[in-house]
């Protein structure tokens, strides 16, 4: 066990005379020393409270910025959950905010990033869900599968450390519709038997995920260029990663917009490997081997430390990294 959660989004507040109804920080505040307390007690002190684990950007800024000036040495992570609109991530928006945020935090407490990291815990967009059933019904897309990669972007280059998809498996969730349980369908496939055979495939954020994944290996270093400011660039994002000893790397890229670009790529830090794994991931480009797993479009000799110019499609994602992923 690493992390405890102590409450599940506490600013939510619902409706009038519902249990949330009269949340506040200070109960959420005091409730956490206590278990801090207990846990240390118990010389668990090596788990680590998940500091807001809150909804939305204004309840987020709220409870996070409190826990910066009062408890911030009792809590082991800045949480929250961001369920956001498309036009948010489209125009940079998500970075801009995250970012705005992240910098108001580390100014009151210097240890985040240094003891204590920032992390969303719930990560989904809102356009395409049905409120009465909570199902997401673009999860089929490409679109999704590559907003979602954009949002991931957007969240590292503003300082998050880590990102957790809200879903994984249509059956990981159920809720009550018209007196009949029913799966909430937000995953990258479902396991349930009654599913259709179309919803049991993988879904293209599946693989999508899955390239990000290997691609940002636990411990490497990330680098986001200027460019990802949207006042520089509204439209476009990427990102490059290597490892501590530089035998693995590579670089992320999406174009949000509606016309393709055309980028420069390289990396400053040596990068070992003579082999280039390039994914193409958009509308009909998409490659997946015999197992049903994402495969290059293209192997390519190179080195990432060599200028890399590629043309970008709309609504496209690009990966290139110096391993099979």
């Amino acid at each position: 066990i690493k992390w405890f959660v102590g409450s599940n989004e506490p600013n939510y507040a619902g409706s009038a005379g519902s249990k949330n109804f009269y949340n506040t920080y200070e109960k959420w505040q005091k409730g956490v020393l206590q278990v801090r307390k207990a846990l240390d007690d118990l010389k668990l002190n090596w788990i680590g409270i998940v500091g807001g684990d809150t909804t939305g950007f204004a309840g987020t800024q709220e409870y996070l910025t409190n826990i910066a000036k009062n408890i911030p040495t009792e809590v082991g992570d800045y949480g929250c959950h961001l369920y956001l609109s498309n036009y948010l991530v489209d125009k940079g928006e998500l970075y801009s905010q995250t970012k705005q945020l992240y910098d108001e935090i580390k100014a009151i407490d210097p240890g985040l990033g240094v003891y204590r990291q920032a992390d969303v815990w719930e990560a989904g967009l809102l356009d395409g869900k049905n409120g009465a059933t909570d199902c997401q019904a673009l999860i089929d897309t490409t679109d999704y599968a590559v907003r979602m990669a954009d949002y991931t972007i957007q969240c590292l280059a503003a300082g998050i450390n880590g990102i957790v998809y809200w879903d994984f498996d249509d059956a990981m969730h159920f809720m009550y519709v018209n007196n009949t349980q029913t799966a909430k369908e937000w995953g990258m496939f479902s396991t349930l038997a009654g599913a259709s055979a179309s919803k049991q495939e993988l879904r293209p954020w599946f693989h999508s995920s899955s390239l990000l994944n290997h691609l940002f290996k636990k411990g490497n270093k990330v680098y986001s260029p200027l460019q990802n400011d949207p006042s520089v660039d509204e439209y476009f994002r990427s990102l490059a990663t290597i490892n501590q000893d530089g035998t693995q790397g590579g670089f992320i890229a999406v174009n949000a917009g509606v016309k393709k670009a055309t980028k420069t790529f390289y990396m400053e830090d040596t990068v070992l490997g003579e082999k280039l794994y390039v994914y193409r991931f958009y509308d009909g480009a998409i490659r997946l081997g015999e197992d049903g797993f994402i495969i290059p479009n293209e192997i390519i000799n190179g080195s990432l430390n060599k200028k890399i110019t590629m043309e970008i499609p709309a609504n496209a994602l690009v990966v290139v990294s110096n391993e099979r992923l």
